[in-house]
């Protein structure tokens, strides 16, 4: 469903996952994804069960402001890189009231260093 000649599309799973969690009853796909992240990472205190509202915004889009466009252009990203660095547009954000998830999802292990420094 997914397969492409050049291999498995990374958007079309993510909008997939993300799109059902968007559209599905709470209990379905949300509480057990945050019940998830909540066993890996205990110390964040995330209970899923008391969540009244959610908004889960697919690919937003948020401007860097003039003075940060700099600091997201490392020395190393070659020039011609450089001049599309005005947005970033993470996977998917999911705002609860208390807490905000900002997710870039990856189907394989290696995530490019830009990324992790925006």
């Amino acid at each position: 469903m997914f397969e492409y000649p050049w291999g498995i599309s990374e958007d079309d799973l993510t909008r997939s996952f993300f799109g059902l969690m968007k559209y599905l009853p709470m209990n379905c796909l949300l509480i057990p994804f945050l019940s998830l992240i909540q066993s890996l990472y205990p110390e964040r205190n995330i209970n899923p069960q008391n969540i009244e509202e959610v908004e889960i915004l697919p690919w937003p889009v948020y401007e860097i402001s003039t003075e940060w466009r700099e600091q997201f252009n490392l020395p190393n990203i070659p020039v011609e890189r450089r001049r599309s660095k005005y947005y970033i547009v993470p996977d998917v954000v999911i705002r609860f009231e208390d807490y905000t998830f900002i997710v870039e999802a990856k189907k394989s292990h290696s995530v490019e260093p830009e990324q992790l420094f925006q």
